[in-house]
């Protein structure tokens, strides 16, 4: 017999269960819904702030400020998610990731942090032989010859 806490065979809780192993959780960032595919999400994200490469990926990591892109309609085209309640941490473990505020980003949930996986290519400044200038600003002019 079933009674009124049961659908068919399965408690409600039952089916809260079955629907988050097929589906996979949801959290929300923001107005962001993300889901959860076995712990794992990546997203483009904006950093907030300039930031440092890690000196040791285990203990001299450090972290940026970012904002999560979304798309924002048809087509591919994408805006920030702005707001301090959409403000988030990631964590820079690599000792070559370095940017500046509005770099572009990809970071990969991994458990509990958002991790920095890959970064912007920094514009080369042309006006000096191969200083670095991190931007994601475009440009029409080709990319200067290496030295």
């Amino acid at each position: 017999m079933t009674g009124p806490e049961q659908l068919a065979v399965f408690k409600p809780d039952d089916a809260r269960e079955i629907k988050r192993r097929v589906l996979g959780a949801t959290r929300w960032i923001g107005a962001v819904r993300i889901p959860e595919v076995d712990g794992i999400n990546s997203f483009y994200a904006i950093a907030q702030e300039s930031f440092v490469a890690a000196t040791n990926p285990l203990t001299g990591y450090t972290t940026v400020s970012i904002h999560m892109l979304k798309y924002s309609g048809t087509g591919l085209d994408m805006e920030e998610v702005t707001g301090d309640a959409n403000l988030e941490t990631a964590v820079v473990r690599s000792r070559n990731c370095f940017g500046s505020a509005g770099t572009l980003l990809i970071v990969l949930r991994i458990m509990s942090e958002w991790a920095v996986i890959w970064v912007d290519c920094p514009e080369l400044d042309s006006s000096s032989s191969g200083t670095v200038t991190p931007s994601i600003a475009s440009s029409d002019a080709p990319p200067p010859d290496p030295p």
